[in-house]
């Protein structure tokens, strides 16, 4: 595992939205502590980030999470300034610039529109901009019901042709579709990295 980290030179970073929400103004400075790190090895680093949910339930003193679809997209919309005010202000201690990508399952499932979000990450990453990326929750219709920033994640790992991805989340594992432990899943030794 560490070889491989090591060996990387395009790295995926999904962070969950308890990570986010629990500490919003110092985990995506200590995210971008580590991003500059990985940069100065000459790795280059896309981020996608979960939160605007909980964040916009945060702003507008919405203690349940709401179940109505539209209520959640109203709350993402709120949310992501706020996730981005965060991230912004993470990495402008470094001097590093951020570009907000919002994208659905559909833009990867179209050509054309795969083809332009991968041009438009590359130029990103050209310019050395870190492209922070949420879903689009606030037109996302099946998407924002299974919170699937995840699979999102793993999706961008094919769109910018990422060597590793890494999950950041306080969730113990990941769970197959029958809700059992994946035996393949370790931790890493904060050590070994």
């Amino acid at each position: 595992e560490s070889q491989i980290l090591a060996q990387a030179k395009r790295v995926v970073i999904k962070i969950g939205s308890r990570l986010v929400a629990e500490s919003p103004a110092s985990r995506p400075a200590a995210i971008a502590d580590q991003v500059l790190a990985l940069r100065r090895r000459g790795v280059e680093v896309v981020i996608v980030s979960s939160g605007a949910i909980a964040l916009g339930m945060r702003k507008l003193k919405i203690t349940a999470r709401p179940h109505e679809l539209p209520a959640l997209q109203a709350c993402a919309a709120v949310g992501q300034s706020q996730l981005m005010q965060h991230w912004e202000h993470g990495f402008a201690a470094h001097e590093i610039a951020i570009g907000q990508v919002l994208l659905t399952h559909d833009d990867l499932g179209d050509r054309r529109r795969f083809l332009s979000a991968r041009l438009t990450l590359r130029a990103l990453l050209d310019g050395q901009v870190i492209p922070i990326i949420n879903e689009n929750d606030t037109v996302a219709t099946d998407e924002i019901k299974f919170g699937d920033n995840d699979q999102l994640a793993a999706l961008v790992c094919n769109l910018v042709s990422a060597d590793v991805l890494v999950i950041l989340t306080d969730v113990e594992g990941v769970r197959g579709a029958d809700g059992v432990r994946m035996p393949l899943v370790r931790d890493i030794d904060r050590e070994a990295v």
